[in-house]
């Protein structure tokens, strides 16, 4: 919990400094209402197909240079290992390091994209290598930790601690069983390593993690995530297809999700998921911005 009561602090001296310095800070908002209909329900959500909330709050720049991010769900994520109001809430300075809940980075944030308090330092290793270490304290039972990425377009990543990898953000297209996503039933060591590529209007990403020294009752587990998604190079127009396979379960998913803008600031979504053949989750929404 340390990283909570730093996270406050830095918070507040960050509020006092943007007052005092008269930093250019700016409200916004991202609404993501959604349909989910799966076999069994058909429900309507303030978070997206990846687990991606509804989101209002300030962002800014101080005088310094130094950025200013505060995000407040509208609301909470299924579950009870997340079960945060605060999407994010950090300070930084580009580049060189974050303090705060943030999305801490491993991978391409396709397999594990977990929100937590902590803090975060960035830098360049020999031939220009992009590296960035971090720690973290969700609290008990809660991912507590530390980890490292390597690399950008290719890289590694390694997180250690306890109770990682169980948000719902994390494996958002995999179905996972209710007693992997409680309290205390996280894995102790995640490796990956990933790839990404953008050429013209295509972009695609590649990543395969361990989840390793599983929580009593759990078991490890490698999971192989890929994206392809085409579109107009300057357009929020896409066509993304998924494949997506945790080694440990019988199937594999596909995915296929279509983004559509529309007005300003508008972009809506259709999207299903499918497994050996059948679809399990399919719907339709929209993201708002302003």
């Amino acid at each position: 919990m340390i990283a909570r009561w730093v996270g406050a602090l830095a918070g507040g001296a960050l509020a006092a400094s943007a007052l005092a310095q008269n930093a250019d800070i700016a409200p916004f908002l991202e609404i993501r209402p959604t349909v989910i209909a799966t076999s069994e329900r058909t429900s309507f959500e303030w978070f997206d197909q990846r687990y991606q909330s509804s989101l209002v709050g300030l962002r800014g720049v101080l005088p310094n240079g130094t950025r200013v991010r505060f995000a407040q769900r509208l609301a909470r994520l299924p579950g009870e290992v997340d079960r945060e109001l605060i999407d994010e809430a950090f300070i930084e300075r580009r580049g060189e390091w974050r303090i705060g809940r943030q999305r801490m980075p491993f991978g391409q944030r396709q397999v594990v994209n977990e929100s937590l308090w902590g803090g975060r330092y960035d830098t360049r290793l020999a031939f220009g290598v992009n590296a960035s270490v971090y720690a973290f304290d969700e609290g008990r039972g809660r991912a507590t930790g530390a980890g490292i990425r390597v690399g950008e377009e290719v890289g590694i990543s390694l997180m250690a601690g306890t109770d990682l990898g169980m948000q719902p953000t994390s494996q958002p297209f995999i179905e996972r069983d209710p007693s992997e996503v409680r309290l205390g039933a996280g894995h102790d060591l995640i490796l990956g390593g990933d790839a990404s590529f953008r050429y013209g209007g295509m972009q695609g990403t590649a990543e395969h993690v361990l989840f390793l020294n599983p929580s009593p009752g759990q078991r490890s587990y490698a999971l192989t995530d890929i994206s392809l998604r085409a579109g107009p190079p300057v357009s929020q127009w896409g066509i993304t297809m998924g494949f997506h396979r945790r080694w440990d379960q019988r199937n594999a998913i596909f995915t296929l999700e279509v983004d559509a803008p529309a007005e300003s600031g508008i972009v809506y979504r259709v999207f299903t998921r499918l497994e050996g053949g059948l679809a399990l989750q399919g719907g339709f929404g929209m993201t708002i911005r302003f």
